[in-house]
């Protein structure tokens, strides 16, 4: 069995945002000349989530409608009153906790140096609290 794996950084440009990483996660393994095992993509932040579903337009809208609706911006939450030691608050609660509702990653599984997804799923990063400089892990394990 091998490993390998590789950081991708990724530059948000809104404060929500969802991009599509299904290329770039098929090009890691394509690199990794592994065939036949998992893929696992990592986000390495609390404030970001992974998700698998499909790239239609409406869709992505009513997930971050949907995020912005259940975990609303407004509340009074118990992070906005802690501070950093830098004298910053923590004004995002509601990006951890809708972070907590996607996830920190995703795994698939690999065939024959193909991602086994579904004829419309793809793999989505979405930012939370941005605009901000994300990195990810994608790590191919297997033959």
């Amino acid at each position: 069995m091998r490993i390998w794996f590789k950081t991708i950084d990724i530059i948000t440009n809104t404060k929500t945002e969802i991009i599509d990483l299904t290329e770039t996660v098929k090009k890691v393994v394509k690199e990794s000349n592994i065939k036949n095992g998992i893929v696992n993509v990592f986000t390495k932040h609390t404030t970001t989530g992974l998700c698998i579903n499909e790239h239609e337009e409406g869709l992505l809208k009513d997930i971050v409608n949907y995020l912005q609706e259940i975990v609303p911006e407004d509340r009074e939450y118990y992070h906005h009153h802690f501070f950093y030691k830098d004298g910053r608050a923590a004004v995002n609660a509601w990006a951890h906790l809708r972070s907590i509702l996607l996830g920190a990653f995703v795994t698939i599984p690999l065939s024959n140096g193909e991602i086994m997804l579904g004829s419309r799923q793809r793999i989505f990063f979405i930012e939370l609290d941005g605009p901000l400089s994300r990195q990810l892990i994608i790590q191919v394990i297997g033959d």
